[in-house]
């Protein structure tokens, strides 16, 4: 015979083997002297955990800036892909190797954070790749940390696009000079800011690093700065994108990061 134990008068909650959760579980009165509970203590809640099978493709998921607990779930705020990039002065964009996934990967790591702002993916097939190497059509998705598309970058003139709009473009300038590309607006379409990089044996045929500069549409003033350089940690190269600046506009920043990308994919991916 089991012996009397001090806890036999608890309450204990329901055990619940479903994957439905259709009632607020109560323990001794654990929720009466919550401030964001009213009354309705006892207001039916749904809860549904997806299996595998269920589950669908994360698009578009807000960001929890800011929530609200109350008896109705979570208010979200949600933010734009460009939110991301605010108050940040340096990014890296770095190879990632997945032996089960062909498809070029690459991470943006903001490295005065330690944190991955977003994952990139490219959409083609391997023979693109082969017989149009850096000629191929580019088609590049950035994820978020909530899975949702943040950005998507197509080329040629490269499309800089957010779920919701389009930012602006990038555009590559033949000269006799060097590499050079111009990155335009969507209202106007003038030129907002030039990179200027080395002469193309330079990119094609050297494994040194490479600086390619971002100058105003003027040429006068540098405001930032793409170098491919060797990554000692991670025994790689990587794409360093440099802001002169913190508070430099985000849809800025973002067109200067597909740019770096459109760099990646025509001079050093392959």
């Amino acid at each position: 015979m089991a012996m009397p134990s001090e806890y036999d008068d608890i309450a204990l909650p329901p055990v619940y083997e479903n994957s439905l959760i259709i009632t607020q579980p109560q323990r001794n009165g654990m929720f009466s002297n919550n401030p964001f509970l009213n009354e309705q203590q006892n207001e039916r809640i749904l809860v549904n955990f997806d299996d595998d099978n269920n589950r669908q493709e994360n698009t578009n998921i807000p960001i929890l800036m800011s929530w609200i607990s109350s008896t109705r779930g979570f208010q979200t705020l949600p933010i734009s892909p460009e939110y991301f990039l605010t108050n940040i002065e340096q990014v890296e964009i770095q190879p990632v190797v997945d032996e089960n996934n062909t498809n070029r990967q690459y991470r943006v790591w903001c490295p005065e954070r330690s944190e991955t702002l977003f994952l990139a993916t490219e959409i083609s097939s391997k023979w693109q790749k082969k017989i149009l190497g850096s000629m191929r059509h580019l088609n590049l998705i950035l994820r978020d940390v909530s899975g949702a598309t943040a950005f998507t970058l197509t080329k040629s003139k490269m499309t800089i696009e957010t779920p919701t709009e389009i930012i602006g473009y990038v555009e590559q300038n033949f000269t006799f000079f060097g590499v050079n590309f111009s990155i335009h607006g969507v209202q106007d379409n003038q030129c907002i800011v030039s990179i200027v990089g080395p002469i193309m044996f330079c990119c094609c045929c050297t494994r040194k690093n490479v600086n390619f500069h971002i100058v105003s549409s003027n040429g006068r003033k540098i405001i930032g700065s793409i170098m491919y350089q060797w990554d000692y940690l991670r025994l790689d190269y990587i794409l360093v994108v440099t802001f002169v600046t913190r508070d430099m506009n985000e849809k800025m920043k973002s067109l200067i990061l597909g740019a770096a990308f459109l760099l990646e994919s025509l001079y050093f991916a392959n």
